[in-house]
């Protein structure tokens, strides 16, 4: 409980593997658990967390994102994954997934478009109009860890520590404007 900032307080909690991220949409918590795979959670009652799935995976989980009634799953070895989340949570069903040779670390999504940060590759950026088959769009090269998006702004951070900014209103020829410095 975070009502009062300067004394949170400890409402409940569930023990794993290593989770890693965490979002939430109404009462579920999708959490990427990068030893035992992605994890949902009912959270209506937050001192009694109950688990309704847990996608197993052989490779590590880097995010598990809620869209709308599909879950977008990243991780080391097989990319993007898109699961149909909201209908079958006890049995998740892979629909597809770009195939992308480095770590996928992060996703973020706008509509039907989701924004990768891969390792070693840069930003991917995908069109998911068809979830059963995701497709790349565009590219921009870079070795980045984190990315955010906001209407036709995109924005990274590299290895460095140095975040870069990114006009995606041209999904397929994304093109860097800006980086600033890390430490």
């Amino acid at each position: 409980d975070v009502s009062d900032p300067a004394n949170p307080a400890l409402l409940g909690q569930v023990t794993m593997g290593d989770a890693v991220d965490v979002r939430i949409e109404a009462d579920l918590a999708y959490v990427a658990d990068s030893v035992n795979g992605a994890r949902v959670y009912d959270i209506r009652n937050p001192a009694a967390p109950i688990s309704l799935a847990l996608v197993g995976t052989n490779d590590e989980t880097s995010a598990f994102v809620p869209w709308g009634r599909h879950a977008l799953m990243c991780d080391t070895d097989r990319g993007l994954r898109v699961f149909i989340a909201a209908e079958v949570l006890e049995t998740p069903i892979t629909l597809s997934g770009p195939s992308l040779t480095d770590d996928v670390l992060e996703v973020v999504y706008s509509g039907n478009v989701a924004y990768l940060a891969v390792d070693n590759v840069g930003l991917v950026i995908v069109d998911l109009g068809n979830p059963s088959q995701p497709q790349v769009m565009g590219q921009l090269a870079g070795d980045f860890r984190s990315v955010d998006v906001d209407g036709n702004l995109c924005v990274v951070v590299n290895f460095d520590g140095d975040m870069v900014s990114i006009d995606v209103s041209d999904p397929d020829n994304p093109v860097e404007l800006a980086t600033f410095g890390g430490a």
